[in-house]
């Protein structure tokens, strides 16, 4: 991470993680309250528009969602799905995902497509699945 790039000093170089990067750390503000700062500053509330603080609400779900992820509290999909297949009762740690294994995993996709509670709150956390599902998008 270089600090101050468009100056003609010697750069300030870090080596941060990903979690320090979107959420900051001591020596770095993170990316997400950055744009969480900007997002407040630049876009006031419009009497007018009643979908002002839904749409605030929603990216706010999507801040927390990238934050989460970045810090490794809840799973990317691949590591969701890599944790499913191989402490499934049929793996046999043979690198062979079977047809009872894929069907399975097929099946949770769909739930989580669906967003059925217990399966969306595995994967997207509390707050996100909370919000999901008190805001119409499960079936």
């Amino acid at each position: 991470m270089n600090g101050n790039s468009l100056r003609d000093e010697e750069p300030i170089i870090s080596q941060l993680t990903l979690d320090e990067i979107f959420n900051g750390c001591e020596e770095f503000p993170g990316i997400i309250p950055f744009v969480r700062e900007f997002v407040k500053s630049y876009f006031k509330p419009d009497e007018t528009d009643k979908s002002y603080s839904s749409n605030i609400e929603k990216l706010d779900i999507y801040f927390e969602l990238i934050s989460l992820r970045a810090a490794g509290k809840i799973p990317t999909a691949a590591h969701y799905i890599r944790d499913f297949v191989t402490s499934h009762k049929d793996y046999k740690k043979d690198s062979i995902v079977s047809d009872s294994i894929n069907y399975d995993l097929n099946k949770l996709i769909e739930n989580i497509t669906n967003y059925e509670k217990s399966e969306t709150k595995d994967f997207f956390g509390e707050k996100i699945s909370t919000y999901l599902l008190n805001n119409n998008y499960s079936s």
